[in-house]
């Protein structure tokens, strides 16, 4: 393996230096993408392409000193003090990264800080100490802790799901199940109306009653009997967002319902959510019985969460159009828009509607027995 890797060096260093040397100066070359390399956190490959200045046939002497013992050519001291630099960051690196696949998050914490203060610009060492901060913050209960990072979403197979395309999230929390009838009806009680109250949706419908739903009686709502822990439906965005800022988050984005159905930074090829066999995670039309279903009784995808595929659509925040890129970090779609995003597929759609790259869309003011939602918090 180390022979294998030696080759490839070698190969590299030459396809490196044969490119260098046809420049008009191969020493800009190699000092400017060892800085760019330096500053995205591959020491390896900065420290490589330090070294090859030495190698460059266009060098000006006075770019360059010489050992005062040996007379051996020295690399630059701007240079010398970075691949100096990339060397201890390549070293704290190695061992914070094999503290944090261990689980010892305070320990590794402690050495991406030290990276970080001697390289401002590691982005990757800046997340990592956020993300080692989080394990010693406790769980919201009936959240998951979905770990930030980068990731490709979307697919080649639709029009509305093209193209696949890498985005980077920061962590969020979100809920492990679908929100309950029981859940809604203790926010309608709360909340004290069936309609949006003040703000810019005044006036606008929260949800229906419906029989697998929630009901008035008396002067009160409550979920249906026997449906208490089935997903929330008949519930508009309006109700949905409503509820989400009244428990002290939002809805998710787009972007964060398909990482975390995917499984988060594992990135699972799995074309449901945990699966690629629907009747293990989803609720739908071939095993539904043509109804809903009480949450969290199939399997959890890898993060630990329930019903991504089936059982009930999901809204997401985001107005609804084909992909756009003017942001890949933490994307939120089009500020405006006529219908919101739909997710997940539900208890009466066919398995070809329950991948986790779908996307289903509809009026925000619209409500069914097919589309539920869930929570999301930020740490």
């Amino acid at each position: 393996m180390k022979k294998l890797y030696l080759t490839i060096a070698v190969l590299l260093f030459f396809e490196f230096y044969t490119i260098a040397q046809s420049e008009n100066d191969c020493y800009t070359y190699f000092k400017k993408s060892g800085i760019d390399f330096y500053k995205k956190s591959d020491y390896q490959t900065a420290i490589f392409h330090f070294n090859a200045i030495l190698s460059c046939s266009t060098l000006d002497p006075k770019e360059v000193r010489k050992s005062k013992v040996s007379g051996a050519m020295q690399l630059p001291k701007e240079i010398a003090v970075l691949k100096e630099k990339a060397e201890e960051c390549l070293k704290l690196k190695v061992e914070a990264d094999q503290l944090y696949s261990n689980k010892e998050y305070l320990k590794s914490k402690n050495y991406y800080e030290k990276i970080v203060a001697i390289n401002p610009d590691d982005e990757y060492c800046v997340r990592q100490v956020q993300e080692c901060k989080l394990y010693g913050k406790p769980i919201p209960d009936g959240m998951v802790l979905v770990h930030g990072g980068a990731s490709d979403i979307g697919s080649d197979k639709f029009t509305s799901e093209f193209p696949v395309h890498h985005i980077t999230l920061s962590s969020f929390y979100i809920g492990k199940y679908e929100v309950t009838n029981k859940e809604f009806a203790e926010f309608l009680n709360a909340y004290g109306h069936d309609s949006i109250k003040t703000g810019v949706f005044k006036g606008q419908p929260i949800f229906l009653e419906d029989d697998w739903g929630i009901e008035y009686a008396g002067k009160s709502w409550k979920a249906k009997a026997g449906y208490e822990n089935h997903p929330a439906i008949f519930v508009s965005w309006y109700g949905a967002d409503a509820y989400c800022k009244w428990k002290g988050g939002r809805l998710p984005t787009e972007a964060e319902w398909e990482f975390a159905a995917r499984g988060g930074l594992e990135n699972c090829s799995y074309k449901y959510s945990g699966s690629n066999v629907p009747d293990s995670v989803a609720w739908y039309y071939g095993n539904s019985d043509k109804m809903t279903h009480q949450v969290g009784k199939l399997k959890p995808n890898s993060l630990g969460i329930y019903d991504m595929s089936g059982n009930a659509y999901e809204w997401c925040s985001d107005w609804f159009s084909n992909y756009e890129f003017k942001s890949t970090q933490n994307p939120q779609g089009p500020q405006t828009g006529e219908y919101k995003v739909l997710r997940g597929g539900s208890w009466y759609d066919y398995y070809s509607h329950l991948s986790v790259t779908n996307r289903g869309n509809y009026n925000p003011d619209y409500m069914s027995n097919l589309i539920g939602f869930r929570l999301v918090k930020l740490p």
